[in-house]
């Protein structure tokens, strides 16, 4: 029997954090403006994610954390979308591979 596992690493923002982290975004002015409006979203996303039967695993992005991983993961490269992403899949990956 073959199982898949499903997991996905959503880009998470804790409330006391979450100017620090819009701070760092090179997309900044493509992101929510405020913790409330972003958070309304984020559960919609991860409540849909759960209906369709996926695992989701909350990346909570630490400001100066973050920022090092980006140093270390994409040198030279924008904080953006993209990082967001890629932080949030090894995220899940970790997860899966502990689970």
């Amino acid at each position: 029997m073959n199982m898949t596992i499903s997991a996905i690493g959503l880009p998470w923002y804790e409330a006391s954090t979450f100017g620090q982290c819009m701070a760092l975004m090179a997309d900044r002015q493509r992101l929510f403006q405020s913790y409330e409006t972003w958070l309304q979203a984020a559960l919609i996303t991860e409540r849909n994610c759960k209906a369709e039967g996926k695992t989701v695993v909350r990346a909570i992005i630490e400001p100066e954390a973050f920022k090092a991983w980006c140093a270390h993961h994409r040198p030279g490269l924008d904080i953006n979308a993209e990082a967001r992403i890629q932080f949030a899949s090894m995220v899940a990956k970790n997860h899966a591979v502990d689970h």
